[in-house]
């Protein structure tokens, strides 16, 4: 009797075991929240008809943004070299609009075993209250070699949180394309030449039908 009670109260305590790690397996972590808030975000804006960027057509049949697979390769820890300026640059874009931009410094970094470096800008059509609001993300445009293929041909996006920190983290699965990738009527920044970066950046947004 004792020996059959003590066998059922093992397998109790197994069973039992194997649920919590279960449970505590299945918890998303700070990384997956992150990713699920953006995306969340994200397709919130472009399904809302009053904030889509889609044209009526094409929100009539929209389902979703798609992804590529969340990874953590894509963030990366980025030493901040702030600019001994306050230079100001004239941004080309995909109109004849020219955006004006500050340059607040540059960020160094390896991705995928290169040494890359973007630089990062803070909007100056912005009001000037809000210029300075450490919550107000900068601007960080941004190509690479995926672009073209399973990204949009005119580079993408990023927002990134200033800090005071030395070393800054750069989530390239929060990478975004303008609004002129889904609608021509809007006027898109374009990425400066020297914010290219040398690999394939399988991360954030991807275009529509690409399987990559």
């Amino acid at each position: 009797m004792t020996h059959r009670f003590y066998s059922a109260f093992y397998l109790l305590c197994c069973i039992v075991g194997v649920l919590t790690v279960s449970k505590a397996q299945a918890q998303p972590t700070d990384f997956e929240k992150r990713q699920s808030a953006f995306r969340a975000l994200k397709d919130s804006v472009f399904f809302n008809p009053e904030t889509s960027p889609l044209t009526e057509e094409d929100l009539a049949s929209f389902s979703g943004l798609p992804y590529f697979e969340r990874d953590t390769i894509f963030v990366v820890k980025a030493r901040f070299e702030p600019s001994e300026s306050d230079e100001i640059v004239e941004m080309p874009t995909t109109t004849e609009r020219i955006a004006r931009y500050r340059v607040e410094g540059t960020l160094h970094f390896e991705l995928l075993g290169e040494a890359c470096s973007l630089k990062v800008f803070r909007n100056m059509s912005l009001a000037p209250a809000l210029q300075r609001r450490p919550d107000i993300p900068l601007f960080l445009p941004f190509t690479d070699l995926s672009n073209g293929e399973s990204t949009y041909g005119g580079g993408r996006y990023m927002d990134v949180q200033a800090s005071d920190a030395p070393f800054w983290t750069l989530d390239f699965n929060q990478s975004y394309h303008p609004y002129c990738a889904y609608n021509p009527r809007y006027s898109c920044p374009i990425p400066p030449r020297e914010n290219h970066l040398p690999v394939e950046v399988h991360a954030g947004i991807k275009l529509t039908g690409t399987t990559k």
